[in-house]
């Protein structure tokens, strides 16, 4: 059930996409909306009920967006081998656009909410860390077995949470510390999404889409089943976490560390509650896909999520900067402009799709590659994103 079948764009022809990977992005990026409208709209922590149910929902955004990512290189590296130079430049290119120019566009964004630019300079993006990611994954997985990346994505995992834990949630190093492994009680830095902890979920999730690669030829049900029985694995790994938290009342980093709901840095609970919630989404767009349920709903959901990088950094501008600004002197109930920022959002990233704005979301580090016959059925996803 693929679709976008041949599509010519500035001369180029775009290969087949699996749109459940597409509908997933695309809620991704609808829950980022909501979560970032409730930041700026509700500034501080008290939150109205509705609007702190929905900041808890949303935390599934982060990891699904690493996942996912994880998940289409080690489709594209079973499909074209470890070592194909337009996978690699592919992800480079991608890599170096997210840490350049959407860093960039972004930071300016932050500026009217942080107050000024040297402030706004405080923040690390989920995108600069994304970016990493599509850099080095290409090397991991020429050099690492499946079985090695896994192993190595949870030593990543467990020697950030143990470096917290050992310098009582605030690892040496300064910004550096709080860039590379994230810290409880952040100091230097206003917000960072630390590179380790999430490069480990990344690598790991490479295994899985070599793995997707594998059973897509039976069946999307075949693919659906491991993420229903990942998602289950890791809701059930949350468990103990929660019970490790309720007995860590001596150590504050563990206990923090520990919250399932623990985001920045993640901690086991948050990768295994929010990490799971990933898979059954994933699940459930790739089981309505297998029947053809679709419908409008869906298919603007593919539009969003083949669009996602811009969907991404089009929001900061709505949010941090427009909302921001006029946040004072609006009027009427928060869930009017909450309908209307994502009926914009979602226009102007139809807009984009409409006219393939994708293709400049480059550094042109793929142009002097021949081109490439394009081959039914994988999931030909632009890599990372959000």
């Amino acid at each position: 059930m693929c679709y976008d079948s041949a599509r010519m764009s500035s001369g180029r022809a775009t290969a087949h996409r699996w749109m459940a990977i597409d509908q997933t992005r695309g809620a991704a990026m609808v829950l980022v909306w909501f979560s970032h409208f409730v930041v700026v709209y509700f500034p501080g922590s008290a939150y109205p009920p509705g609007a702190r149910a929905i900041s808890i929902v949303t935390k599934a955004a982060s990891p699904t967006f690493v996942i996912l990512s994880g998940i289409l290189l080690g489709w594209f590296t079973a499909r074209d081998g470890p070592v194909a130079d337009r996978i690699r430049l592919r992800f480079l290119d991608r890599g170096v656009f997210l840490l350049t120019v959407a860093h960039l566009v972004i930071w300016a964004a932050h500026i009217a909410r942080a107050g000024s630019p040297a402030r706004a300079a405080r923040v690390e993006f989920m995108t600069d860390t994304i970016g990493l990611c599509l850099i080095a994954g290409p090397l991991a997985v020429r050099r690492l077995s499946a079985p090695a990346r896994v192993a190595t994505g949870l030593a990543l995992l467990v020697g950030s949470w143990a470096t917290l834990v050992l310098h009582h949630g605030d690892p040496p190093g300064g910004a550096l510390g709080e860039l590379v492994v994230g810290s409880l009680y952040p100091d230097d830095l206003d917000y960072t999404f630390p590179v380790l902890p999430w490069a480990g979920v990344f690598l790991a999730s490479t295994a899985m889409g070599e793995r997707f690669h594998a059973l897509r030829a039976r069946g999307l049900d075949r693919v659906a089943r491991v993420c229903w029985l990942t998602a289950a694995g890791l809701f059930a790994s949350a468990a103990p976490t929660w019970l490790v938290h309720r007995a860590a009342s001596g150590s504050p980093a563990l206990w923090d560390l520990t919250r399932l709901g623990q985001k920045a840095p993640p901690g086991p609970g948050f990768i295994a509650l929010f990490g799971g919630c990933a898979f059954a989404l994933l699940a459930t767009f790739l089981e309505l896909e297998r029947r053809g349920w679709v419908g409008r709903a869906g298919r603007l959901l593919a539009t969003i999520g083949r669009c996602s990088l811009f969907a991404f950094v089009a929001q900061y501008a709505v949010y941090y900067t427009a909302l921001e600004l006029l946040r004072p002197s609006l009027a009427g109930p928060s869930v009017l402009w909450l309908a209307a920022s994502i009926g914009l959002l979602a226009a102007a990233t139809a807009a984009w799709d409409a006219m393939d704005g994708n293709r400049w979301l480059t550094v042109g580090i793929l142009r002097p590659l021949p081109l490439r016959a394009p081959s039914p059925g994988p999931p030909d996803a632009a890599p990372g994103g959000p």
